[in-house]
């Protein structure tokens, strides 16, 4: 009976859609993660960005699991909608809402691929088959994808209805994404890109003014983050060896000053735990030549304060294209095969290091002290791709 609602209610919406075509002005959005996810929101506000300057009376309205919490976004949006995978009320609900949605966009940053979860990426397809059967147009956008997707993943890409579009945010996720699913995607960058900065929130000028003194004396400023996604040995070591990396930088160099930067606050071992950990373990003298942002950031505080700074050490992509995006280098604590390809659209060489070689390897040392030397050059080439790369950002939403 439930299948038979749920048809029915997608031909009513066929039937009254081309009478409302002046009042659709709604675009769904289905999110990959909840509030806490720095990243994510980058994306979510990018996209709002995006859409805003094309089509101002746009309004987005998030799709979220009954597991996450909305994102904060700059522009009022509409009441989220709440759905439970493979419920089939959630779904009759997201037939329904599609009556004024002029697109559906799945957001598939890291998930679409399957290895956090299976069922956010399966349900989401799901669900645009659904629309696409309403004869609402729907698209995965800004989408990366590793070399381990999950088959049911694989297969359910590959069976999915021939009008839904799919943008991977690099060139090498594309090649991987037509390789496993034998579909086509276009070719796009990070919805992040599209992120506009904040230069007057509470958590930069405190933090300007201090960068601006230690500046004043010729210092160099790194921006430092650590996510803990990416260490390869138990929790208290690999927070050790992150505090030993700090220490020998800043030794080695009495004119290098840090700027902390967590990115994710969401579970134990959040990035602003990690930082803390490392933190609290340090000498004095080590500590007076930090800036330890420990405020709750925003996606468009955090693009604020990297363009303070010479360079970005970083585990988290999102923050490594908040610094792209401010012409700041970025080396990157590499892991899901995700900065490769993101670097390939700079052209750029040399900073990504893999975990395995991060801590304990002295690589991440090696590589800083490289950056630090070709700053210049790095800021330069990075100054050329830029606008190729906002462009390809823009592709996701272009044509909606």
């Amino acid at each position: 009976m439930i299948d038979l609602i749920l048809r029915m209610a997608v031909l009513v919406i066929q039937a009254l859609r081309p009478w409302l075509r002046p009042f659709r002005t709604t675009v769904l959005v289905l999110s990959p993660a909840g509030k806490g996810s720095v990243g994510d929101e980058a994306i979510m506000q990018g996209l709002q960005n995006g859409l805003k300057e094309r089509h101002s009376d746009l309004i987005i309205r998030q799709v979220l699991l009954n597991i996450d919490m909305p994102q904060t976004l700059h522009d009022p949006d509409l009441v989220p909608l709440k759905v439970t995978p493979w419920s089939r009320l959630s779904e009759l609900a997201f037939i329904t809402s599609l009556l004024r949605v002029r697109h559906v966009v799945v957001l598939g940053t890291d998930v679409l691929d399957g290895v956090y979860d299976v069922n956010r990426p399966l349900f989401y397809i799901k669900l645009c088959s659904w629309a696409l059967a309403a004869n609402v147009p729907a698209r995965v956008a800004s989408f990366s994808f590793s070399e381990n997707p999950e088959q049911a993943v694989i297969k359910a890409i590959g069976s999915a209805d021939d009008r839904l579009r799919f943008f991977s945010r690099d060139p090498v996720s594309k090649e991987r994404f037509e390789r496993f699913t034998g579909r086509t995607a276009e070719l796009a960058a990070d919805l992040a890109f599209l992120l506009s900065p904040s230069k007057e929130s509470e958590p930069y000028q405190p933090c300007a003014r201090w960068v601006d003194e230690r500046r004043s004396s010729g210092h160099i400023l790194i921006g430092l983050n650590f996510n803990a996604l990416t260490f390869v040995r138990p929790y208290e070591d690999s927070v050790a060896s992150c505090r030993k990396f700090v220490e020998s930088a800043l030794s080695e160099n009495p004119n290098i000053d840090m700027v902390m930067l967590p990115h994710d606050y969401r579970t134990n071992h959040s990035d602003l735990i990690v930082l803390q950990d490392v933190y609290k373990g340090l000498d004095d003298a080590f500590r007076e030549r930090i800036y330890f942002v420990e405020t709750t950031l925003h996606a468009w505080d955090v693009k604020g304060i990297v363009s303070l700074l010479d360079l970005v050490v970083t585990g988290r992509m999102h923050l490594a294209i908040a610094a792209l995006g401010q012409l700041v280098p970025p080396i990157c604590i590499a892991y899901m095969g995700k900065f490769e390809g993101l670097m390939q659209h700079f052209g750029v060489t040399g900073l990504i290091v893999e975990p395995k070689d991060a801590y304990g390897q002295g690589k991440l040392l090696d590589a800083l002290r490289s950056a630090i030397h070709a700053r210049n050059e790095l800021r330069t080439a990075l100054e050329q791709r830029l606008p190729e790369v906002k462009n390809l950002s823009a592709r996701n939403v272009s044509d909606l």
